[in-house]
């Protein structure tokens, strides 16, 4: 018998995001999208998942001061930083495989260690089609949306350079864009996933094609470094 949506969350914790008390959080359910909820401590939002049995459940990238006012636009004026979050989806790929996804997450994520320096990372498999990875360094947070954008068309520009990830480009520059939570129920018409949180493996089982070795990433870099 299948087990019901509340009866999930029960037994299975969702993740808690650093500094839950400054993020929005949304909801499907029967449908019906419902957003601008905030929440005090984890254990408030599991009792809820458990009380409402939401279909999805996403949170924010951003960290607001109100996170749960009316409108968005009132909301924004209180934004005090955003997580880096990028999307890696299989319909953008060439072979459109979860393992091509898969391996780009990867390189992702020592891109992101090993030539911008940050270490404050969460790779999760979306439940479907895809990775995302969160970058939740306190530097990363302040990111500018210039710099934002300069970090995608390094990534995206030079589909032969070494430095390429297939990110969407949408989901990295909007900065109040909301996430599926990891540890959260994935259900859309026919399908039921689970959007899960991954261990990365060390960068040892990892050839992600750089021309700069991660060993020698203090000696030279060849990509465009950001400023704080």
């Amino acid at each position: 018998m299948p087990v019901r949506i509340s009866d999930y969350y029960v037994l299975n914790p969702v993740y808690e995001p650093p500094r839950i008390e400054y993020r929005e959080f949304a909801f499907v359910k029967n449908g019906r999208f419902f957003r601008h909820w905030a929440f005090w401590h984890i254990r408030e939002l599991r009792t809820f998942l458990v009380s409402f049995a939401p279909e999805e459940v996403f949170f924010s990238g951003a960290y607001y001061q109100h996170p749960g006012i009316v409108p968005m636009d009132e909301k924004k004026k209180y934004r005090v930083g955003a997580d880096l979050i990028f999307d890696i989806d299989c319909d953008m790929l060439l072979t459109q495989t979860i393992e091509e996804a898969y391996f780009y997450a990867l390189k992702l994520v020592n891109i992101m260690r090993y030539v911008y320096g940050f270490q404050q990372i969460l790779l999760a498999f979306s439940g479907r089609r895809g990775y995302h990875v969160h970058v939740q360094d306190y530097n990363a947070t302040r990111l500018s949306p210039e710099t934002r954008k300069g970090i995608i068309d390094n990534l995206t520009a030079n589909p032969d350079s070494p430095y390429f990830v297939p990110i969407d480009p949408v989901v990295t520059g909007d900065r109040a864009r909301l996430i599926r939570l990891p540890g959260s129920l994935y259900i859309r018409g026919n399908h039921t996933g689970i959007c899960r949180l991954l261990e990365i493996p060390g960068v040892d089982r990892i050839d992600i094609h750089l021309q700069l070795s991660p060993v020698d990433y203090n000696r030279a870099r060849t990509m465009p470094l950001i400023s704080f």
